[in-house]
């Protein structure tokens, strides 16, 4: 047997994506190699990873390394080398450079033009911050911001943070969290240095669950006196980054090298031993020119005057040495702190600005420039027009052709058609669509900036502007076509049987009285629609081709129609189930295109040239054999519909989509959902169960199945939750258990379960729509089968809403009852260190009141703002609002499960990120307080009530709260165990503790409260210092009350 020439690697290890990239950049570099496979001995041959090729060559043509860390060492090269001389395959010395995790044209496109803020550093900053803010700065372009921030870490300051950073989530800007640390940067001593990595350890675990899109800035430019001690520095960024990434490991952090670092002081920069995501940071560029790290010019002279040669050439060579560090550490670079020079005149600033933005980006290096209070009016909440120039060329800089950065194209992608394009386990769009459009930028020398996009919305975000370009398995229409510009055709979409290998089946026309699967609104629906009649019971419509493929698999269908390229892929995939393909004539050949917004003639240009050199060099037929087969198709060089013209798209149906609603969304809870859809595939692949009814028969088992079980639930709890007094009192008349039940047990639990039934019916006829997920029509697949033929959407998706609403709002009438109102109209402002004490007859409202103020009730109007949070908005994370505000109920509500050690330390270690040893130190340390020390190992149920309250309030201090709400906190306690709990209440008044209390206790009011608000019928009929209100009170209703309880 002759020797092949791929190249093999096998692994002892798991997979790591970084050696999966360097075995791919092996592959890309040496076009002598004809394929690649990386496989691992903890899979077996079914799950190896296939990179290029489609078989596994012997095992003595295996090279046997583990997948550790970068390959890139010597002995590594000459192991690869000495088997390419054995294949008879050349390879480059430069073929085997490592890969980064994200290419610089990557982090620049990702990272954008940012601007450098102050929202959390500034009185000003802090009070003006608006989430609207952001979005200003992201329609005027901007990419990131750099988030300024000073002094200790407080639980205040970080939830000012997590308000910033959503806000920056919710509009698409890269969030960068930057310390300024001015202790350390004043006494750099290892003391301060300690309290950098204590303060990066605790934003890092607050933030712990937001996604890599933020980045924390150890310490925002490293001054003088810090930077003149690389020793010290050097060991800050190591513990600091060990410390981020032990909490974080894929966080990108940024390390400034030194403070205006010259290329002579960046060889005291020791790279941290945590490698992974660090990015070299804060080349500073000023007006007065690059300085070296103790502050000075570099010739004592102001750099920038009318931007001579020598001025810009000081300002290159200051870029080059940030490229250089980029290429020798291979870490990415940032620049921060780039100043326009205030002082300079504007057409100078406007000079500069445009030279170095330039600059920048030719070097693929994203920038931040300094800083928001100069371009933007915080209190009018908008930007400054006399900055506008200024803004343009930072933002958008008018370069020379020497100059200009390769345009980076937003590229859309539906993510769900595989295997043209899915997302991976890393959460990057892969497939053979994804190569192409990869391959025809590097062709064409411009950046792409994937965006996994939904198939139902792509053609809106083409035509809003979103993306510049779309790529999904699109089939070329004359409708479409009316709507967009398309490339040449990349791939023919035609479709094909397909059914096992034993079958007889050799055309369209022998599918006759056999059940035939297709895909939704497909060629292959029209076509078998034509032969077996469109409402034939024998044509089965799935949403996918893989569901579909594996219905046939399991003997569900007879036959199946598909696309030729999904077969294949799942034929190739899937060798243990024996398929083959049988071509018909009446399966009219369609392709795919690349879609570009109507009229862009120049981006259309590029793509078409792109995609020709690709044929051309063989890239494309290498790209084709990687997914499907070598057999290689010839593609016309402009597409013509000829006899397909009009025809329905090849693939319209061929994606699992999922729908919303416009007016009234298709509300699944994700737990009924999966369980729902997992029953009917579950009963509807259970062959043994199967009858005559199908796939209706599964739809409603599974739905009875799962219903039956959450209606038994509403009735079991809605029995027990009558008070077993009930039973005593109705038997002790001499009733029976079945009369008692009857007549005394069961009214009441039938008005408490009313509500949930309608519910539960609600949920039950939304969830029906979940049956098309086996084929079974119902309402949402009739909308897309509307929308797949005609490509629209609004109407089909809108008429179905408006008959689910109208099924809803049926049901909901039955459940509709009591209207009330609490609380009508109470409004008033609580200060910081204030003890409020509301008072006021059972049933006026106090207890509604208090629980409106942490959302546990939400108010049905008006507004209500805590810590800056608007509980009333629905943008508010009220689980972080309720982080601040600690709660002491009247009934205790320990967790009987759990000890009161348990009770204390759960929430500071899930919400707070403490470390066991922490919490149990906070909470030791509370218990002193509260005087139960001796009881941090005792269940709650072997305390006493005012024990239990006691260990309540500690409970809520545990999470260091702003304020404190008490609803009646000694009302369920004997009289002789009220005082315990008063004392404690009382100590935190003295000690500063925002408190609100609800409360009977009118001598407790009189002695602690600043302030005491009298509530009755839902208002606040008066309210004022104790005295007043005590000893003289002017409403009529608040000297009645309080004439019965003094």
């Amino acid at each position: 047997m002759g020797l092949s020439k791929q190249l093999f690697l096998l692994s002892d290890r798991p997979i790591y994506p970084q050696t999966q990239r360097w075995a791919r950049a092996i592959h890309h570099q040496n076009p002598a190699i004809d394929g690649m496979v990386w496989k691992s001995r903890q899979h077996d041959d079914s799950s190896a990873f296939l990179f290029y090729g489609d078989r596994v060559l012997p095992t003595d043509l295996v090279l046997h390394r583990e997948a550790r860390g970068i390959f890139s060492a010597p002995d590594v090269v000459n192991e690869i080398m000495q088997m390419a001389d054995r294949l008879g395959v050349v390879l480059s010395d430069d073929s085997f450079a490592a890969p980064q995790d994200v290419l610089p044209p990557t982090w620049t496109s990702q990272l954008g033009v940012g601007m450098n803020v102050d929202w959390a550093l500034t009185e000003r900053g802090i009070r003006e911050f608006d989430p609207l803010t952001v979005r200003d700065f992201q329609q005027r372009g901007f990419g990131h911001v750099r988030i300024r921030v000073a002094g200790p870490i407080t639980h205040q300051k970080l939830v000012h943070l997590r308000r910033i950073v959503d806000a920056c989530e919710q509009y698409h800007i890269v969030p960068v969290i930057s310390y300024r640390a001015a202790e350390l940067k004043a006494k750099p001593t290892a003391e301060n240095a300690e309290d950098i990595v204590e303060w990066w350890t605790t934003v890092a675990r607050f933030f712990a669950k937001n996604d890599n899109s933020l980045v924390f800035d150890i310490i925002g430019q490293p001054e003088e006196k810090l930077s003149a001690n690389p020793q010290l520095l050097n060991q800050i960024y190591d513990k600091t980054v060990k410390a981020i990434h032990k909490i974080s490991p894929q966080r990108h952090i940024f390390v400034a090298p030194r403070n205006h670092a010259s290329p002579e002081a960046l060889a005291t920069l020791k790279i941290p031993e945590s490698r992974h995501g660090l990015v070299m940071a804060d080349w500073h560029l000023m007006p007065g020119g690059p300085k070296n790290w103790n502050g000075k010019t570099w010739n004592g002279k102001n750099q920038w005057t009318t931007g001579t040669d020598a001025e810009k050439a000081a300002i290159h060579a200051r870029i080059e040495t940030a490229v250089h560090w980029q290429q020798k550490t291979g870490h990415l670079s940032w620049v921060g702190n780039w100043s326009t020079g205030s002082k300079l005149p504007v057409d100078q600033q406007v000079a500069m600005a445009t030279f170095v933005a330039c600059e920048l980006q030719k070097a693929q290096i994203p920038y931040a420039v300094n800083g928001d209070e100069k371009f933007y009016d915080g209190e009018e909440g908008a930007w400054r027009p006399d900055m506008a120039p200024l803004l343009d060329a930072i933002l958008k800089p008018q370069c020379h052709s020497a100059q200009a950065l390769a345009q980076t194209y937003v590229v859309g992608s539906g993510g769900t058609y595989r295997p043209f394009e899915y997302e991976n386990s890393q959460k990057q769009l892969e497939g053979f669509d994804i190569d192409i459009i990869k391959a025809i930028a590097k062709a064409e020398g411009f950046d792409i900036k994937l965006v996994n996009t939904p198939w139902e919305g792509i053609f809106a975000t083409l035509n809003s502007g979103d993306r510049d370009i779309i790529i999904s398995g699109i089939t070329i229409t004359d409708k479409r076509k009316a709507m967009v510009d398309f490339s040449t055709p990349y791939f023919p979409a035609e479709q094909s049987i397909v059914v096992p290998t034993d079958s007889k089946v050799d055309s369209v026309t022998s599918l006759k009285g056999k059940k035939v699967g297709v895909v939704n609104s497909s060629t292959g629906d029209i076509v078998v629609s034509d032969v077996l009649g469109k409402n034939s019971t024998d044509i089965k419509r799935f949403d996918n081709t893989p569901l579909m493929l594996q219905e046939l698999t399991e003997d569900g269908i007879d036959a199946a129609v598909g696309d030729v390229g999904v077969v294949k892929y799942y034929i190739k995939s899937h060798p243990e189930k024996p398929l083959k393909l049988v071509p018909d004539s009446k399966f009219e050949r369609q392709y795919f295109g690349i879609a570009v917004a109507k009229g862009n003639t120049e981006l259309k240009g590029k793509i078409d040239a792109g995609l020709k050199k690709i044929i051309a060099d063989g890239t494309y037929a290498k790209i084709y054999a990687t997914w499907f087969d070598n057999n290689v198709p010839t593609l016309p060089a402009e597409h013509n519909l000829g006899a397909a013209a009009g025809a329905w798209p090849t693939v319209a149906g061929a994606r699992i989509m999922v729908v919303h609603f416009a007016l009234v969304p298709l509300f699944i809870n994700p737990r009924d959902g999966i369980m729902i859809t997992s029953g009917m595939m579950s009963v509807d692949f259970a062959r043994d169960l199967r009858s005559e009814y199908g796939a209706f028969l599964s739809c409603v088992v599974a739905i009875t199945l799962n219903a039956g079980a959450y209606v038994s639930e509403i009735f079991r709890a809605g029995i027990q939750s009558i008070d077993k007094g009930q039973m005593e009192a109705s038997r002790a008349l001499g009733m029976g258990w079945g009369k008692t039940m009857r007549k005394v047990i069961l009214p009441q639990a039938f008005r408490r379960i009313l509500p949930p039934l309608g519910n539960n019916a609600i949920a039950i006829v939304k969830d029906s729509s979940l049956a098309s997920a086996i084929g079974l029509a119902d309402l949402a697949y009739a909308a897309r089968t509307v929308s797949g033929a005609y490509a629209t959407y609004w109407e089909p998706y809108l008429t179905i809403s408006v008959v689910y609403w109208v099924l809803t709002f049926l049901l909901s009438l039955l459940k509709q009852f009591g209207k009330t109102h609490v609380l009508r109209g109470i409004s008033c402002d609580i200060a910081p260190q204030e003890v409020v004490c509301v008072i006021g007859p059972s049933g006026s409202g106090k207890s509604t009141f208090l629980r409106c103020l942490n959302a546990l009730e939400k108010p049905d109007g008006g507004e209500v703002i805590v810590n800056g949070f608007a509980v009333h908005d629905p943008k508010t994370n009220l689980n972080t609002l309720r982080e601040g505000v600690g709660m002491v109920f009247q009934r205790f509500n320990l967790f009987p499960h759990m000890t009161v050690l348990e009770n204390l330390i759960m929430a500071p270690m899930s919400l707070k990120g403490l470390s066991k040893a922490e919490a149990v130190n906070r909470a030791e340390k509370l218990l002193q307080k509260v005087g139960l020390l001796d009881k941090i190992d005792a269940w709650p149920s072997s305390l006493s009530g005012g024990q239990q309250q006691r260990v309540a309030i500690a409970r809520a201090l545990a999470m260091e709260p702003s304020i404190i709400l008490f609803d009646e906190p000694t009302s369920a306690l004997d009289p002789e165990l009220v005082g315990e709990v008063l004392a404690v209440m009382k100590q935190l008044a003295q000690e500063g503790m925002t408190m609100i209390i609800v409360t009977h206790e009118m001598g407790f009011a009189r002695e602690v409260a600043d302030r005491v608000i009298f509530i009755d019928q839902g208002v606040i009929q008066e309210q004022g210092v104790p005295a007043q209100i005590f000893s003289a009170p002017q409403n009529p209703r608040t000297q009645a009350f309080l004439s019965k309880v003094l």
